[in-house]
């Protein structure tokens, strides 16, 4: 009886080739962060298949720590099977790498992946943790080699492989428009309901307007300017557009604040009157006429003058400008008999940009956060501002 020929030897994946197979993630230029980001952050949501595992242990070598921080992301979502078959020898070398970072979010993720790709354990020095590969750890990742990749998850479906040129289709678009905004400019001005109903959504403004400005500016340095306007059924105060985000901060954490008008006995409020004084550059704001400029409402009761409010969104969107709106939850016998949605809707409509409901208090900032940009590429946005809320840590804070 002859015996079974000895197992062929298993030579694990370094990750030599992954730049060769995903070249727009090989860009190291620091420049183009935010291009690379929108692909990690697609890969991320993808389902964890060989490819998208190959594609975010190239991104883990990214300069930009928040790169790093999404192929984290997405790795953590990663079947562990899967991260040592395929991941190999490339991913832990990777992961050795930034065991040793300042960045808080970062260290804690690789600890958690080496951890599961260990089996378990505590945290570990980097020396510690080269010695486990070399007592165990190779082996281990030799034989998930061995055994190959686990199956897609129940239900997953087929998925099409992914591929450099399939990342760059899917998030051209959205590129492109966050290149145009650094090079022409944003300017965004609030226009903000400050009556009794909007108590709760006013405090929420003020404590989260500091994490508003820092998404801006790592988005868009030195390129964003901030204003806001606060009605009633008048104007109550007009802030020019700031180019300083700091003081923006102060101003609003100590402008925007409830008004109680004792002559308001009407639900429905001036926002046509607010529309009217931004539009009308007397006195001005302060627009740049080659920025893309967007007016964001956040209120919850309808125009006085529903009509002249959605002739006036309808002339900003001639003017260039973009209207969207955040519709917030009114008391129930307000919104019963008047409600904001249609109106808000139609005046977003008109004004070329999108209205959305504030279900939950929480999504306030996300909201905020992805209407300041506009609203065509509000899908890709969202999840962008979810990921980066996720991991800085923003999003425990509601």
């Amino acid at each position: 009886m002859t015996e079974a020929p000895p197992p062929a030897p298993v030579v694990l994946d370094g990750g030599e080739r992954d730049a060769r197979e995903f070249p727009e993630l090989a860009d190291r230029d620091t420049k183009d962060w935010v291009k690379r980001a929108f692909m990690i952050n697609a890969l991320a949501e993808d389902v964890p298949s060989p490819t998208t595992t190959r594609a975010l242990r190239l991104a883990l070598s990214d300069r930009f720590p928040l790169d790093q921080a999404f192929a984290l992301r997405g790795l953590l979502r990663a079947d562990d099977a899967l991260l040592r078959a395929v991941g190999s020898k490339g991913l832990f070398d990777a992961l050795l790498d930034l065991v040793d970072t300042r960045e808080a979010w970062v260290q804690g993720a690789t600890q958690e992946l080496l951890r599961r790709l260990a089996g378990g354990g505590e945290p570990r020095s980097k020396a510690a943790w080269k010695k486990w590969w070399n007592t165990e750890g190779e082996a281990l990742f030799v034989e998930a080699a061995r055994q190959g990749p686990p199956p897609p998850p129940a239900g997953a479906g087929p998925s099409a492989p992914v591929t450099s040129e399939g990342l760059g289709t899917r998030t051209r678009d959205v590129t492109t428009f966050m290149t145009q905004l650094r090079e022409r400019g944003l300017d965004l001005v609030f226009l903000i309901d400050v009556t009794k109903s909007m108590t709760e959504t006013l405090a929420r403004v003020r404590g989260q307007v500091a994490e508003i400005t820092a998404f801006m500016e790592l988005l868009l340095p030195g390129k964003v300017r901030l204003g806001y306007l606060t009605y009633g059924d008048e104007v109550v105060e007009r802030v020019p557009l700031q180019k300083n985000l700091p003081t923006f901060v102060r101003l609003v954490e100590g402008g925007v604040k409830l008004f109680d008008d004792p002559k308001d006995k009407t639900v429905p409020e001036g926002v046509e009157v607010a529309l009217a004084s931004v539009l009308s550059g007397d006195p001005p704001m302060g627009w740049r006429r080659e920025s893309i400029r967007t007016l964001l409402l956040l209120g919850d009761a309808p125009p006085l003058q529903v009509e002249e409010a959605k002739r006036l969104a309808g002339e900003a969107a001639q003017a260039g400008f973009v209207l969207n709106a955040i519709i917030t939850k009114a008391p129930a016998n307000y919104a019963a008999k008047w409600p904001a949605k249609p109106s808000f809707t139609e005046m977003a409509t008109l004004g070329g940009g999108l209205a959305v409901e504030l279900e939950e208090p929480e999504q306030l900032i996300t909201r905020m956060l992805v209407l300041s940009f506009g609203s065509a590429h509000e899908a890709d946005l969202r999840r962008f501002v979810a990921a980066y809320r996720e991991v800085t840590g923003a999003r425990g804070r509601g």
